[in-house]
């Protein structure tokens, strides 16, 4: 048996009563003032299309639950010894990383070098497609992929959406891939529709085809 890393989060009480992805029971494991959200399994979980989406749901469940949350990349399995070695050890910055996320949630804006087009509504696609992309490039090569490459990414066309939107984003990450740019941001939970409102209309009053999609838990900005 091992230990599956879910989350992160400030103190948190023993008694979860949430279930993980084989239905294990969820428990806690506390150093400090950093709690892990643990399950036990049998091994580590597969990458697959259902497992992404079953352990985002997992993550939205904790996310109603605590209003700081660092989700930890998918399958990050450890003994108990590993995984409290490394709360000991990255206490300040996972601290200061639950302070930085708190009450705070993900959008994700993907912007596509394609001639104008129409700014898609949100749909299930679109969301599975988002979830599968942050979690599976987080566990890929983590976040200091995502920071290299929002230093080198430009993206000047959604610069006027930006604009629409600047007055709610805390952080930004962005992440280029073929033709396609992903835009990142950490904005307060309760801005989440009229953030979405906001983006829709200017990038539909630029011609801008783009996709708005969450919000989610915090993917891009974990720091583990």
């Amino acid at each position: 048996m091992t230990l599956c890393v879910y989350a992160l989060t400030t103190q948190a009480p023993r008694a979860l009563r949430l279930r993980g992805l084989e239905r294990e029971l969820l428990r806690v494991v506390t150093m400090g003032r950093v709690s892990a959200i643990v399950g036990e399994l049998r091994r580590a979980p597969g990458n697959t299309y259902e497992r992404l989406t079953l352990y985002d749901a997992v993550m939205h469940r904790l996310s109603d639950r605590y209003a700081a949350i660092l989700p930890v990349r998918f399958g990050t399995c450890l003994t108990r010894d590993e995984l409290e070695g490394i709360l000991r050890e990255r206490q300040q910055s996972f601290r200061r990383a639950l302070r930085h996320v708190r009450g705070r949630v993900q959008m994700i804006v993907r912007v596509v070098d394609r001639g104008p087009d129409k700014v898609r509504a949100t749909s299930v696609s679109d969301r599975a497609e988002s979830v599968a992309r942050a979690l599976s490039g987080s566990r890929k090569s983590g976040v200091e992929y995502l920071r290299r490459r929002a230093a080198e990414a430009t993206a000047p066309a959604f610069d006027p959406v930006r604009d629409a939107v600047r007055r709610w984003i805390r952080d930004e990450r962005i992440e280029t891939r073929d033709r396609i740019a992903s835009v990142y941001h950490l904005i307060p939970r309760g801005a989440a529709e009229a953030y979405r409102t906001a983006a829709v209309t200017r990038a539909n009053e630029v011609g801008l085809r783009a996709t708005i999609s969450g919000p989610f838990p915090p993917y891009a900005f974990t720091e583990w």
